[in-house]
């Protein structure tokens, strides 16, 4: 009796625990070659689902940290607005919200918008989530972490270009989390 009473708050524990996971989806550049390959980015909490179905660009945004609107002129290592309209925004991390960012790109014409982390030894990846304000985000939004941000830029600026075409090959983002643990602790006789 005590046993199946500790197993059941096991998996009362279990669900709670499994339910807290994050969302991914796989980001692969397609063009130029050389660059890194596939990258697993967290999906956000904010904004609409990432469903993007066929390729497109990933360009720098200009400012790089997106916390005020794209400016119109070209920087260097950047793309000016009329080359972010369509594409999916790169954007830096810090100096402001993660939806002031989003909201900032989305302006811009942006379809979508991946925030990375600074640190370029970073491996860790956390879901956005809504500022203090009550501001919507109209577009899909995804964070990557600093090892493949870092990465990428790297390898865009070698290259002199400011833009990747990139894919999402798994067709089911999502990592399912299950509503219930259904096992058996001793075997059917």
């Amino acid at each position: 009796m005590f046993a199946s009473l500790v197993w059941a708050f096991v998996i009362l524990l279990l669900k709670d625990v499994v339910s807290i996971g994050f969302e991914y989806v796989y980001m692969r550049v397609v063009d130029p070659p050389g660059l890194p390959n596939l990258m697993k980015l967290s999906l956000a909490q904010i904004g609409p689902r990432f469903n993007l179905t066929s390729p497109t660009y990933l360009s720098h945004f200009n400012p790089e940290n997106a916390c005020s609107q794209a400016n119109d002129l070209p920087f260097e290592g950047t793309v000016n607005i009329q080359l972010l309209a369509q594409t999916i925004a790169l954007i830096a991390r810090g100096g402001c919200s993660f939806v002031t960012k989003v909201i900032n790109a989305h302006i811009a014409g942006s379809a979508a918008a991946v925030i990375y982390d600074l640190n370029p030894r970073a491996t860790q990846t956390f879901s956005m989530i809504q500022d203090e304000t009550n501001r919507r985000v109209l577009i899909p939004c995804a964070f990557m972490n600093g090892k493949d941000g870092h990465a990428l830029t790297v390898a865009l600026s070698s290259l002199n270009t400011t833009r990747a075409l990139v894919d999402f090959p798994l067709q089911s983002p999502v990592i399912p989390t299950p509503k219930e643990v259904n096992f058996r602790l001793w075997p059917l006789r």
